[in-house]
Formats: structure tokens, sequence, C-alpha cells
């Protein structure tokens, strides 16, 4: 028995020595490279510009979104650690954890569900303002993607606003990221209190936007997707009317299963229709491909682009792969907040006194293919797929949902995106993509990338065709 202990308790040590060797040269010591005041020319590429804190703060929230897994998966936050006195508590404690260590976090993100329209939400700006103010909190920027519902109660945002102006004085942007889907499909996301959303509020939510140059981030979901295009027109028009720049309409695809067939065709015809409306501002094809590929040297597109041809990344293109995420009831270490399942945790912070003195490893495993294994080789089929260098892959958090196996992907979301770049691949050809691309000078400037498109170009052009 005492041996068994002894290895019991032996495997559990080279568990969090691993789990605190990833971490801290993922995240710990880049954070200490250069201070807010102290950088020089190499600090854009440096590791810890790409390093930022996640505080999934709590799942409580106003709303029961058709598509929400904080709604559907109750495990991703145990309900006896989701309290506003634990949290605030263990809040101070992580901040505190942060300036003893003299990090400097480019940006800090909230995750939450939605307690922005309640004193607790802004017992939490206090206490990161605090750290900021008085204790030395080095950071650029709080982030915080809200459904802004605040915005019903005139009081509440004034209070709200009251923190963007006083974070800003310190010289921290506090930035809330817009979490609407549009008012012709806001009826998939109702509030519990069965408020009815006028134009009144979404009016006063864009004058709120344009004050402090905020933008939005709407979701395309199977549920909605079909009723797309009459939103964007919607969208189109309050922007116009508000002087918000369209092209930063962040829409990305939800990522979880239940993609039909006829809502895969539903989300094509909204590619082309996009598509379509981008191509309408140029003179010629030529003018178009030269957008689009960035080959004109212009900034005319921005953000995620749903039908652009882009090439992935070896990475994840979410937090999961740049943001140490920290349940914060508990003091769990996620891969991010879809993933904060107990069997997932790379491990928790150790408190002793109310004060973080240790970590405690969990899954080195998960956290050596997250943060160091490139994700267009290490994804079961993914790897072998055709799509393979274009494609934005699945949600590792909806994959373990779905599979029970967080890397392996989901056949209808597969089929969503063999779909989208089926259509990306076959309309760009039609618009003269590849004599264009064969048209680019070796002298040029952009031919190295010319021909990397070409190539894709031609790998694929048969594929959607079988």
């Amino acid at each position: 028995m005492g041996a068994d202990y002894v290895n019991k308790d032996g495997f559990q040590k080279e568990q969090s020595d691993i789990i605190k060797s990833i971490l801290t040269n993922r995240y710990f010591n880049p954070w200490k490279e250069y201070n807010r005041y102290d950088k020089d020319e190499n600090y854009q590429k440096s590791l810890q510009n790409e390093s930022k804190l996640e505080i999934y703060a709590t799942a409580i929230c106003n709303q029961k979104c058709e598509y929400c897994y904080l709604v559907k998966y109750e495990d991703l936050y145990p309900r006896e650690y989701d309290k506003p006195d634990i949290i605030l508590n263990n809040l101070k404690v992580l901040m505190n954890w942060v300036v003893e260590n003299h990090f400097y976090i480019p940006s800090i993100e909230f995750f939450t569900g939605e307690v922005w329209h309640t004193q607790f939400g802004l017992d939490m700006l206090q206490i990161v303002y605090n750290a900021i103010i008085k204790d030395g909190l080095q950071t650029d920027m709080v982030l915080i993607p809200s459904n802004c519902s605040f915005i019903l109660d005139p009081i509440q945002t004034q209070k709200i606003q009251h923190y963007i102006n006083a974070y800003e004085k310190a010289g921290v942007r506090l930035c809330f990221s817009i979490s609407i889907d549009g008012k012709i499909i806001d009826n998939y996301r109702p509030l519990n209190s069965k408020t009815i959303k006028t134009d009144r509020y979404y009016e006063d939510l864009f004058l709120f936007a344009s004050r402090n140059n905020f933008f939005f981030h709407p979701m395309v979901a199977s549920c909605n997707v079909a009723q797309w295009i009459e939103n964007y027109k919607w969208w189109e028009e309050m922007c116009n009317k508000f002087n918000r720049p369209i092209k930063n309409l962040m829409m990305l695809e939800v990522r979880n299963t239940g993609w039909t067939d006829k809502n895969i065709q539903d989300y094509v015809k909204f590619l082309q229709f996009l598509q379509t409306q981008e191509r309408n501002k140029y003179n010629s094809n030529e003018d178009f491909l030269a957008s689009v590929f960035n080959f004109n040297d212009q900034d005319n597109v921005c953000g995620y682009v749903p039908w652009a041809l882009t090439f992935a990344d070896t990475f994840p293109g979410c937090t999961v792969c740049d943001s140490l995420t920290v349940r914060i009831g508990d003091m769990a270490i996620c891969p991010c907040h879809r993933t904060a399942y107990n069997k997932l945790l790379y491990g928790h912070f150790v408190l002793k006194d109310n004060k973080i003195v240790d970590i405690e490893g969990n899954n080195p495993e998960i956290a050596s293919r997250i943060l160091l294994g490139n994700n267009n080789l290490c994804s079961p089929k993914c790897d072998a797929c055709p799509y393979n260098p274009l494609c934005l892959k699945g949600c590792f958090g909806s994959q373990y949902e779905t599979n029970k196996d967080p890397f392996f992907p989901i056949e209808d979301v597969c089929k969503l995106m063999k779909a989208k770049y089926n259509f990306i691949v076959q309309s760009y050809i039609s618009y003269g993509a590849i004599n264009y691309l064969k048209s680019i000078s070796p002298y040029n400037l952009h031919y190295p990338q010319a021909q990397q498109f070409l190539k894709i170009l031609e790998e694929l052009k048969d594929v959607g065709e079988n």
C-alpha cells in the first residue's frame, strides 16, 4: 500500500511538473519578456504579443440562446462554484498573482454569460480597475464579449460608460465586443425576462458602439442561416445610419452539429450574396481579384471574411491557443471556456491563505496537443483532407460534446466547410483567378503568395465538382 501511494504521488508530481513547464514557457515567461513601458522594435514578434489571459468568470446569463453551450452543458461551470462571493474573492487573488509576478499581459478578456447589467458585473470591473490604478496591473486592454443588454437600463449604461472612461484615463481600453445577431433573427436569442428589444434599443446600442468605437460579432447558426441575407441588409442599413464600418462585422459560423443539407445550401447562398456585393464595387474582375488576394496593398477587407480564400494557420484560430483561461470559481486552468470540462482541464491553481502558491496539473496530454501541436497535422481526418490548407476546422468543445473527442471533427460541420470552400474555389475560378495568378510576374512582391493560391486552386478545382 505504501508503494502504491508513493507511485501515485510521484505520478501526480510528474503531471504537475509537465503542466507547469508548458504554461511557464507558453505564458508566464512571455509575460515577463517586456513590461508595458519598455518595448523595442521586436515586441510585435514576441510571443508575449500573442499571450492573453481569459477570465472565465461565470455562466450566469440573462438570455437563453438557441445554440448556446452554457445553456445546454452545465458541466462547463459547476454550479457550486458559480457564486458571486467566491468569484469576486478569487478574481482579487488572481489579479494579485499577476501583479506580484510583474506580468505584462497585453489583453485580458472576461468570458461570462451576461452579468454586465448587474452590480456583480460592476464589482468585477472595479476589482480590475483597482488592480490597475492601485497595484500597478500592466495591461493595454480589458475585452468583454457582451450582449450589452444593459443598454435597456439608462442608469446602468451610464455606470458602464463611467468605467470605460475611467479605464481610458488610466491608460487601459475597456472594450465591449457586442454580441447580438441582428434584429431579424434576435428571436433566437431571447432575454429571460421576456423583454422585447425595440428599435429604440438597437439605436441606443449603435450610439453606444459609435461613441466608444466598439464592433459587433453576430453568429451565423444553422437555426437562423436562412434569414441571414435579410438580416445582413438590416446590418448594412444600421451601419450606414450610424457610420459604422460594415467590413468589421464579424460573422463567424457556429460549428455545432445540426447543419442539414438545406442549412448548408442556405449558407452557400448567403456567401454568394456577400461575395457578389463585394464584386460589384469594382470595375473589373482583375481589380476585384487584386483586392481579395490583397495584392493591391490596400486595407479593403479586415477581420473574418467568410467568402474569401485564406490559408489556415498551424494553430486553432480562436482563444484556445493564445489565452490562459481561468475558471475563476474554482481556479481551474482550462484549455478554453468551451472545453472547461473537468476531464479536459490542464489543472488548478493551488490557493493558501488567499494566495496562489502552486499549480496542480491534471492533463498534460491535452495541453501538449493544443499548445504545442500543429493543428493541421494533429487532427484525425483533417490531416489527410484536401481542404486542410484552407479550413478553419472545428471547435474542440463542440467536437467533444458531439463525438466525446475534442479533436475528431463533426461530420455535418465538415460538410458545411467543404461546401463553403467548394463555393469559394469555384467562384474565384469563374472570375478568372487562375489566369490572373499566372500573370503575376516572378519579380512582383506578391509572386510567392500568388503561387501558393494558384497551387490550391488547381488542386481543388475538380474536387468540388465530384
